[in-house]
């Protein structure tokens, strides 16, 4: 069947149109955004769940995120890792997020570095804790006590219970139940 797009966005089908995407001023470009988020959506609840409707929408994000303006470039790289991680689509993929997000967390002059450290923490820590402990240390900026949380219990599986205490510390501190019940638990003052 054909593409289950609005005419607004049928649009960027035309490849005299498509190639415009990445020489959009930031207004034209920050609109084109929005839009693909509320396609995505109507995609996502519509009748047809065509694959090719989601890989559109993400070719779309790739190329806004080949604009010079670094916020929007970053924007729309972080939702691409969003998308492909999110159990609405037919193709979610962990290696493809996980790519995304830590090449977005290494970069020290991304906007949405914090961010993206954060996710990928989050979507590494099932698998692989020791890894996730330097982008759990860059996610601490954040300042969110399941940050610091994570991180002590992070240490915690890696049998560096001594490293991980202070950040479990800091949770339970912060206000975080999980960690509290967890300091009494481990014997640590709060």
């Amino acid at each position: 069947g054909a593409y289950d797009l609005s005419d607004e966005m049928r649009i960027y089908l035309l490849d005299k149109n498509f190639y415009k995407i990445r020489d959009m001023n930031l207004e034209e470009g920050n609109d084109l955004y929005e839009r693909c988020l509320r396609e995505f959506k109507h995609v996502s609840t519509g009748r047809s769940r065509d694959r090719r409707n989601y890989y559109f929408l993400v070719r779309i994000m790739s190329e806004l995120s080949k604009t010079k303006d670094c916020q929007l470039s970053d924007k729309a790289r972080y939702q691409i890792g969003v998308w492909y991680h999110s159990e609405h689509v037919p193709f979610a993929e962990t290696k493809v997020v996980c790519r995304i997000f830590q090449d977005m967390a290494d970069d020290e002059s991304s906007m949405y570095r914090l961010k993206a450290a954060e996710a990928y923490a989050n979507i590494m820590f099932r698998s692989d804790a020791r890894s996730v402990i330097k982008y759990l240390k860059i996610a601490l900026e954040l300042n969110k006590p399941a940050i610091y949380y994570a991180l002590g219990i992070a240490y915690k599986e890696i049998d560096q219970l001594d490293e991980g205490k202070p950040y479990i510390r800091q949770a339970a501190k912060m206000g975080i139940k999980v960690a509290q019940e967890k300091c009494k638990e481990l014997k640590i003052d709060y």
